[in-house]
């Protein structure tokens, strides 16, 4: 009966996919960081990531917090945005992220129109892009790097306390 209800629950939910720049110039620490920010969306949406930097290496559905924390990133070479916009399911019932770097230029979207209207889409882009990239599209959102690291950090370590003060 409870398996019934939580099904319920979910589907009543909206759908978010978020697409993360795993390309060479993002640290690991950094995705990590922005996984660490998705976990107040688990229990809100159906949540869905996946990893592009070339190539688009699927999504992944996020059922509970741990799911974040254990996520494998995929990737670490170029950036290819254009397979990561094509990866995103079409309707307007979707919550649509990408978070980047940026480092591309806006004529490398191939695209421009597929999204224009959409509400729903949202770019986190952390520093300023060094090659000018500005999203064509939906809002955009520019995140201090350094401060999405150090929330990561503080996040590990004092799970790392609360691991220690377990065995004690």
């Amino acid at each position: 009966m409870e398996e019934k209800k939580e099904e319920t629950t979910k589907s009543a939910h909206s759908v978010t996919e978020v697409l993360i720049d795993t390309s060479g110039s993002v640290s690991t620490d950094l995705i990590k960081g922005f996984l660490n920010q998705l976990k107040p969306l688990v229990n809100k949406t159906d949540l869905k990531v996946g990893c592009f930097d070339l190539e688009f290496y699927g999504f992944e559905q996020i059922r509970e917090v741990n799911d974040l924390d254990n996520f494998k990133i995929k990737g670490g070479f170029g950036t290819d945005i254009n397979c990561a916009l094509n990866a995103f399911t079409e309707g307007d019932k979707v919550n649509r992220i990408v978070f980047t770097d940026g480092c591309f230029f806006t004529e490398d979207i191939k695209d421009k129109e597929k999204f224009k209207d959409d509400k729903n889409f949202t770019w986190i882009i952390f520093e300023r892009p060094i090659y000018g990239f500005e999203a064509p599209y939906g809002k955009t959102i520019y995140a201090d790097s350094e401060k999405i690291i150090q929330k990561y950090q503080q996040t590990k370590q004092s799970a790392n306390n609360d691991d220690e003060a377990e065995m004690n």
